[in-house]
């Protein structure tokens, strides 16, 4: 199944994707330990950011109708951030290898990561949640003042 590394992180004012990432990995989760059964196994692919026309669309937001939004500054840090992350993301062919590999490894891992911050993603798998919480929030300007 593909995920992505937001099915670990929560990530602000992305609500509905990360939700829907968390709701993949625990559907995977389940039905790999279901299907063991008959012989059946489920993996995880989690990419991070890609280089793929999707970030487009953070582009072509129009964010005039956020001007009254508490969130205008921190949706603005965000948009500017996703646009970095278009640039610098994997090229879909490392993707691609990555799920080639996982597929036909004679003992595939469940979960198999692939971040363009490969070093940031593990550190932030193994900060204490309260921890990452400041970190991302003061990134995008969320924290009260």
């Amino acid at each position: 199944m593909m995920s992505s590394v937001s099915g670990q992180f929560g990530n602000p004012l992305l609500s509905p994707y990360s939700t829907s990432k968390f709701a993949l990995e625990g559907l995977a989760e389940s039905l790999r330990r279901e299907f063991m059964l008959f012989g059946i196994d489920v993996l995880v692919i989690a990419p991070g950011a890609a280089r793929t026309p999707i970030w487009d669309k953070a582009e072509a937001i129009d964010m005039a109708r956020f001007n009254a939004s508490p969130f205008l500054p921190a949706l603005t840090k965000l948009r500017e951030m996703l646009m970095k992350l278009a640039k610098s993301g994997l090229p879909p062919e490392r993707i691609a290898e990555l799920v080639y590999r996982a597929l036909t490894a004679s003992r595939p891992k469940a979960r198999v990561v692939a971040s363009p911050q490969p070093v940031r993603t593990w550190i932030a798998g193994r900060l204490p949640r309260r921890w990452l919480d400041a970190i991302m929030t003061k990134q995008l300007g969320l924290q009260p003042k």
